[in-house]
């Protein structure tokens, strides 16, 4: 389970706690909840880094973005550091 999918259920619901852990997604909101925030994530670069890089390019050509704020929702601190290193080496 994408974990930015629990913290945006959990913030339409009101709820504040730390990074959860991985879950199953159907353990997770109604059906109703996960579909909207589904929706929520059209715009999302995941992947190896060419196919980031490729979708972050396509992104900013469409909307015409000079600067992007970019979230990683990574349980593991250090998975998230690794990640956003890569990005660095693929962006920068």
């Amino acid at each position: 389970m994408d974990h930015d999918r629990v913290i945006f259920i959990d913030i339409q619901t009101g709820k504040q706690r730390l990074l959860q852990p991985p879950v199953n997604p159907e353990e997770i909101g109604s059906e109703q909840e996960r579909a909207r925030i589904e929706s929520m994530f059209s715009i999302k670069a995941v992947g190896s880094p060419e196919t980031v890089r490729k979708k972050l390019e396509e992104f900013t050509e469409r909307s015409g973005a000079d600067e992007l704020i970019v979230v990683t929702y990574t349980y593991d601190p250090e998975d998230r550091k690794r990640s956003m290193e890569l990005l660095a080496d693929l962006w920068f």
